[in-house]
């Protein structure tokens, strides 16, 4: 089993329906299956429309709406091989993260339970930022069809 621990964290709860549209950097015609704002930006999980085990994408964006200075990784595309997921526990709540690896740097979005939810960001496998989300709209992580990550620990998260 692939794990996340995370200490110390609180999140508000889901928004309404037209909140979750302002706050995703998924198109309208991208399933949103993370979205959350932060002090400076969004955090999007974005996939296809069809994803199954054997079809479609999943792709993590980190930005602002409208701006060039916009992370989107990997290319929507399958196979999903530069994506992983795996369990958080945070106070005895079980979450999951999803983790996109680009060269030598992981983006790790995780979601625990309603209680928090934030990005991770790792460089050489060292964490080089940790970021809370200050309101989640969407987090649907439970059943993405990508492969089990392995065991990972974070914690002292605080506001970006």
């Amino acid at each position: 089993m692939s794990c996340l621990a995370i200490v110390g964290l609180a999140c508000a709860g889901p928004a309404t329906a037209q909140a979750q549209a302002e706050q995703s950097l998924c198109r309208a015609d991208e399933k949103v299956l993370f979205a959350c704002t932060t002090k400076a930006r969004l955090v999007s999980i974005c996939a296809a429309r069809d994803l199954a085990p054997k079809a479609g994408y999943v792709q993590f964006r980190y930005g602002s709406p409208g701006s060039n200075e916009m992370i989107a990784w990997p290319e929507a595309r399958y196979p999903r091989q530069d994506v992983t997921r795996g369990n958080v526990y945070l106070a005895g709540t079980l979450g999951r993260y999803l983790r996109f690896t680009m060269d030598q740097t992981s983006f790790v979005v995780f979601s625990v339970g309603g209680k928090s939810s934030g990005l991770v960001i790792e460089h050489n496998k060292v964490i080089q930022k940790k970021i809370i989300c200050q309101q989640t709209t969407v987090s649907e992580l439970k059943d993405v069809p990508v492969p089990l990550s392995y065991v990972i620990a974070v914690s002292g998260l605080a506001p970006d």
